[in-house]
């Protein structure tokens, strides 16, 4: 029997068989965040860490030139907020620096293709495109 558990950023298998003896290794592997997926999404536990977070990429990101504001969504699935930014392709200098303000707020998804095809069948759209700005400027 096959066990697959997701512990933050870490994934841990556990097999049983009888052709295993009792003390088996276990390994753990860190996951990384694949800078170069043109799709990320990062979850936030409140729309208020989503509004803390545009602020904030508002002052600090575009000092950058980093112009994702046109490929950001935004869903609420189950009571957690959902940014995903789409097509971020770009130099890979900025995309760490933007992935590493976004982490201050939110959480990381992993398999974000997968995730996102979740997100648009039962999750609730919020609102698209020009995110950051509309966000400032209503809130």
């Amino acid at each position: 029997m096959l066990l697959l558990h997701l512990l933050g950023d870490f994934i841990v298998t556990v097999t049983r068989s009888n052709d295993i003896p009792q003390k088996a290794k276990v390994r753990a592997k860190r996951k990384e965040i694949n800078f170069t997926s043109p799709l990320l999404i990062y979850s936030f536990s409140s729309f208020d860490d989503v509004i803390s977070f545009c602020k904030f990429a508002k002052l600090n990101l575009m000092k950058l030139k980093i112009v994702f504001d046109k490929n950001i969504s935004i869903y609420e699935y189950k009571n957690i907020y959902y940014i995903v930014f789409k097509n971020v392709l770009s130099n890979l200098e900025k995309v760490k620096k933007f992935c590493s303000c976004a982490a201050e707020f939110g959480t990381y998804v992993e398999n974000a293709d997968l995730f996102e095809c979740k997100l648009v069948e039962y999750g609730n759209k919020v609102m698209e495109k020009n995110v950051i700005s509309t966000i400032n400027k209503k809130f």
